[in-house]
């Protein structure tokens, strides 16, 4: 699993989403408000969310290399 739920560094207990990139993970609260859920079920249901897109993506580049290689 690349994106994870996690818990953010804010005074308020606010989740977020851990992967690679900006606006993800502990920091996110103070620097990206809008990457954070109120609920802990909301950022799991993101990153799973984002995991699947992901894969989804990797797969469609995976098939177009193929493709271009012959």
């Amino acid at each position: 699993m690349i994106y994870e739920p996690c818990h953010t560094s804010s005074d308020e207990v606010l989740f977020g989403v851990k992967g690679p990139g900006n606006g993800l993970g502990y920091y996110a609260w103070y620097l990206y408000p809008q990457n954070t859920f109120t609920t802990w079920e909301e950022a799991e249901k993101a990153a799973r969310l984002m995991n699947l897109a992901f894969a989804e993506g990797k797969a469609a580049r995976s098939r177009e290399i193929k493709g271009l290689i012959g």
